[in-house]
């Protein structure tokens, strides 16, 4: 237990107490219990925990270095504590309450499922639609060699392995084959014409190398510009944005290096002829009247560029918006907030009975709450301020039906104690949102003024006005207790005429009133502040208190002005002003875009502002605010890229407008998957599209290529439409292999469910429904544009 020693002195001893150099009067040793009275006491206590209800509990915080790796700490942080328990009392035990290295376990243990699936099921794609086991490992030894070189370029970057850089190589695995798929499609339609190996493999790379080389850069180049995001936004999605880049451009370098050698050595074989491949056939069967159909009506097909783009503005407006998917660590906190008067004996009550009603339920593993600050100036929180982190079991052993949102929401409901406002969130997320902005809650309002009395009124106003809000669980204006406060303002005019200096009044008041340490008591290993301090009887009038200065007794109030003040207990600032802050916890289906506006609504109408004073919203919504800002820029640094890029794949200009035509469909795909399976626009889904961009102008080459040498082996017997059709229907298989091979690299991160999958999914949702379109968009709107530019130059020409 913390304790100090308190001397309370006689103020006829202090001088004699103060003068080392005369230890003793007339022979006789002066010792402290003479001329003072010596008590020992606790220490005072700035905080107080609870676990699963059983009162009083000694806890522990390790607190990381700045860019440490978390999971090695944690790990060496176990490994210690292991060591120590052999030398604990039989009673004594160490109990983790939070342990994050499971979360990170978990995560990656997740994503490494997704990514041993997609190579699966592409690898089984590929061999399926070419009836080649041995081009089947082509492709098995080319993923896992980009694979390994990403992993490689990772640890000479000193790139962690965490969700969001896996889940970079999880959403990259699809399109990584599609150079090779090409490649490889190319290779074969060769030898099925008959043609030797080393002629049949440099005709395929002559024809598709250079531009589906340029493609895969294309895909990669699409999601550099993120590296552009700043703040919270780049640090989130730098490893993402970073290992699917390094991922393409492997890709895109290894095609046209390993791909030719494997090819060399284990295409020998003899390949079944497209038109003789039963699913290729069925496809053809399937596309032939479809293509007919387009080319047929292409002047209305033109409209559906239009259409789409108006279709994409109508569901942007219409979605749920939010910065980041909530993640779901296993771990919940629960963040209520109380008085800021309380005592830590009412702190202590409070969280015992918190944590009993927590630890009923039986999803609950364990439960610990915090109240108040460790001893560390990391965590500076008031006893008002309570944490406690809900440890839950395995969601299979949950009651059946029982979901996350059902079992807050139970809590809550349990929760409704007097004087107290329920917070929840994740301790990762919350920790990050605590520290960006100051706000605990996923939402909040800052108000900002002059006057301190003034912000929290304003603030207290804001809560009223937001009570019963739609889509809002709790809101909260954060009190500031006032306490009577002594001042003491030295006259230094005073001072001077006793000769003194403004330090030799701090030095005293802040000893004797202030309760500094003077010394220290040392026991053993132990040690104990010792502080000085006067009788209370003397404090009671403190203007006719005499201090003891250079072997005077000099009255504080001939040197000193004495008055009592009322003051908050705590204040904040932030950019030179006072500032309050609104803590709001959003429903979890709930619109922050739409709260927001009806907030900004009630605000204006029922709470008037002073001259000087405003106030900010900050949480989420801060962080949505600054990557939107950010992404004016970098979404038309990527339109540029892909233009110019399709431009330099192509070499035509019309070709490539075709290519730029189809990205609204693709568009439109992903943002009418997301609206269907019920997912909200965040930044994670807005990358996702970014990424779709790159992956559906890639698509559009592919069609056009095959159509270009279609074009350029036209007989003179044939026309336009007959070249087209071979440019795109007999060559269906290469266009749906690489298509399959996508969508089924990203239908596991859609719909497979684990630790980390909330983030991973939001960014495969949209790149999934616009893949589909993107296909869609290939098969029939080039075809049609394609004919429509020769219709109308036939009607041009005469």
């Amino acid at each position: 237990m913390l304790k100090k020693f308190i001397i309370f002195m006689l103020l006829s001893s202090v001088v004699a107490f103060g003068q080392p150099k005369e230890p003793s009067k007339n022979g006789i040793p002066i010792r402290l219990g003479d001329i003072a009275n010596v008590v020992e006491t606790p220490a005072l206590r700035m905080g107080t925990t609870d676990f699963n209800g059983f009162g009083n509990t000694v806890a522990g915080i390790v607190v990381m270095r700045a860019n440490a790796n978390a999971y090695k700490t944690i790990q060496d942080v176990k490994e210690k504590l292991n060591q120590l328990k052999s030398g604990l009392p039989e009673d004594v035990e160490i109990i983790p309450v939070y342990d994050r290295s499971k979360f990170i376990e978990d995560s990656i243990n997740h994503l490494k499922k997704v990514l041993i699936e997609e190579s699966i099921v592409v690898v089984a794609v590929i061999t399926f639609f070419l009836f080649s086991l041995a081009l089947g490992f082509v492709i098995v030894i080319f993923l896992v060699l980009c694979i390994l070189l990403t992993f490689i370029v990772m640890e000479l970057l000193g790139i962690n392995s965490n969700i969001m850089s896996l889940g970079g190589i999880a959403i990259a695995i699809g399109t990584m084959v599609d150079a090779s798929i090409v490649l490889i499609e190319a290779f074969s339609k060769r030898k099925e014409e008959g043609k030797d190996l080393k002629t049949a493999l440099k005709e395929s790379f002559s024809e598709v190398g250079k531009p589906i080389f340029l493609a895969l850069l294309i895909v990669a180049v699409s999601f550099v510009p993120m590296l552009a995001l700043k703040g919270q936004s780049g640090k989130l999605f730098q490893p993402l944005v970073l290992t699917k880049t390094f991922s393409m451009l492997s890709a895109a370098i290894l095609s046209l290096i390993v791909i030719p050698i494997l090819i060399y050595y284990l295409g020998k074989g003899r390949f079944l002829p497209e038109e003789k491949h039963p699913v290729v056939r069925f496809l053809i069967k399937i596309y032939n009247p479809l293509f007919f159909f387009a080319v047929k009506y292409r002047f209305f097909l033109v409209l559906i560029i239009p259409v789409t783009l108006f279709a994409n503005y109508f569901i942007y407006k219409s979605i749920e918006k939010e910065f980041m998917p909530q993640l779901n660590e296993g771990v919940l906190m629960y963040m209520p907030i109380t008085s800021t008067g309380i005592s830590i004996q009412e702190a202590q009550n409070l969280l015992t009975i918190q944590n009993n009603i927590i630890k009923n339920f039986p999803e609950v593993d364990t439960v610990f709450g915090k109240a108040g600050r460790a001893d560390t100036a990391t965590d500076p929180a008031p006893l008002s301020m309570i944490e406690t982190f809900i440890t839950l079991k395995p969601e299979k052993s949950w009651r059946q039906g029982m979901t996350l949102e059902e079992l807050i929401s139970q809590m809550d409901s349990a929760l409704q104690l007097p004087g107290v406002v329920n917070s929840w969130t994740m301790p990762i997320r919350g920790r990050i949102d605590m520290i960006s902005t100051g706000i605990r809650t996923p939402l909040g309002i800052k108000v900002y003024g002059g006057n301190i009395e003034e912000t929290l009124n304003l603030a207290t106003k804001i809560e009223k006005a937001l009570n019963g809000l739609e889509g809002v669980m709790s809101v909260y204006a954060e009190r500031t207790s006032f306490g009577t406060y002594l001042t003491i303002t030295a006259d230094r005019e005073k001072l001077a005429l006793y000769g003194l200096k403004l330090e030799d009044l701090s030095k005293n008041v802040e000893f004797l009133l202030g309760n500094s340490p003077v010394s220290v008591f040392i026991s053993g290993r132990e040690r104990y502040n010792i502080t000085l301090g006067i009788p209370r009887d003397f404090k009671q009038n403190l203007p006719e208190l005499t201090l003891p200065i250079k072997d005077r007794y000099i009255p504080l109030e001939a040197v000193a002005e004495i008055k009592k003040e009322s003051n908050p207990t705590e204040i904040k600032s932030e950019n030179g002003l006072f500032v309050s802050y609104v803590y709001i916890t959003p429903k979890k289906d709930a619109d922050i875009i739409k709260i927001i506006q009806s907030a900004n609504e009630r605000i204006d109408k029922e709470v008037k502002f002073p001259s000087g004073y405003f106030y900010q919203w900050s949480g989420q919504y801060e962080y949505w605010q600054k990557a939107i800002e950010d992404l004016k820029l970098i979404i038309p640094l990527v339109l540029v890229s892909i233009l110019i890029l399709i431009y330099l794949s192509l070499e035509r200009f019309f070709e490539t407008l075709l290519v730029i035509s189809t990205l609204p469909v693709s568009v439109f795909g992903g943002f009418l998957l997301m609206y269907l399976l019920g997912y909200k626009l965040s930044l994670a889904s807005i990358s996702g599209f970014l990424a779709l961009l790159g992956i559906a102008a890639e698509m559009g080459i592919v069609m056009v290529i095959y159509i270009i040498n279609s074009l350029k082996n036209l007989g003179p017997n044939q026309n336009i439409t007959t070249a087209i059709y071979d440019g795109a229907v007999k060559r269906i298989r290469p266009k749906s292999m690489t298509m399959i091979t996508i969508l089924a690299s990203l239908i596991p991160a859609v719909f497979l469910k684990g630790t980390g999958s909330e983030v991973i999914s939001s960014i495969a949702v949209p790149m999934l429904g616009g893949v589909i379109t993107s296909f869609i968009a290939s098969l029939f709107l080039i075809p049609a544009l394609y004919s429509l530019k020769e219709k109308l130059s036939y009607i041009k020409s005469g």
